[in-house]
């Protein structure tokens, strides 16, 4: 079983875990969200619920609120934060050294490739502290987008298409200001972002009964967005140079 340090384990995870595992007994690993506490702070806690936003993390949502059950689970909705392998599983594939962070996403990859079987139960779930200021923040998902092409690469695996829309993102938000000279066509995709973004932050608000998520999600979801795909663009530049 493998845990972060800085997590409320649940009471019943063990329990849950092992009814898995007995009642479909060709799983190999078995995983679930890491949620936010209630205890952490405003900006922990609003940080939170943009992590489980769809709109902000795609199907790797499901790392951080509660997805369905999924009896076909791959590494975008599970993470080591609470995670359980059999041995005959880690006996091999281990984790990559190399890689921090996104070292077990790669594991996970690499763990699907070689043919075993994984679960995802969102009862199987610990409480994870958030990030407390902006600058943790942007950080933490500027390295995801950092590491996510050195994964491909010491994984031997392809990258998802969706982990480049960030990038693309960027070069957009980049260009903008001299490309809106050419056209003022190239600013409906930033109004549709927009629109966008403010229709998902309604839906969560709705969802957790939490008008104040309606005003800040949208800027959530930019620099989610915007230090992801800042991190790809300077682990493809320095990945060249070296």
């Amino acid at each position: 079983m493998f845990l972060d340090d800085d997590a409320f384990v649940d009471r019943d995870l063990l329990k849950n875990a092992e009814k898995i595992f007995e009642k479909y007994e060709n799983t190999d690993v078995v995983g679930g969200p890491q949620l936010t506490p209630k205890t952490d702070g405003f900006f922990a806690r609003m940080s939170g619920y943009a992590f489980g936003s769809f709109f902000a993390t795609h199907n790797m949502s499901n790392r951080y609120s509660k997805g369905r059950f999924n009896l076909n689970a791959d590494e975008m909705s599970m993470t080591s934060a609470v995670l359980f392998v059999k041995k005959k599983v880690f006996e091999k594939v281990q984790f990559d050294t190399r890689l921090f962070p996104g070292e077990d996403p790669d594991f996970l990859a690499r763990v699907k490739k070689a043919g075993f079987k994984m679960v995802y139960s969102p009862n199987i779930f610990i409480y994870h502290k958030r990030r407390r200021d902006f600058k943790s923040f942007f950080k933490q998902f500027y390295l995801y987008g950092k590491t996510r092409l050195q994964k491909e690469k010491y994984g031997n695996t392809l990258i998802k298409p969706i982990y480049l829309v960030p990038l693309l993102f960027v070069l957009y938000i980049v260009s903008l200001p001299v490309i809106v000279f050419l056209s003022w066509i190239f600013v409906v995709p930033l109004l549709f972002y927009i629109v966008i973004a403010y229709l998902f932050s309604f839906y969560e608000a709705v969802k957790h009964g939490k008008f104040i998520l309606f005003f800040v999600l949208p800027f959530f979801y930019f620099f989610i967005h915007l230090s992801y795909g800042v991190g790809t663009l300077s682990g493809l530049f320095f990945n060249r140079i070296k």
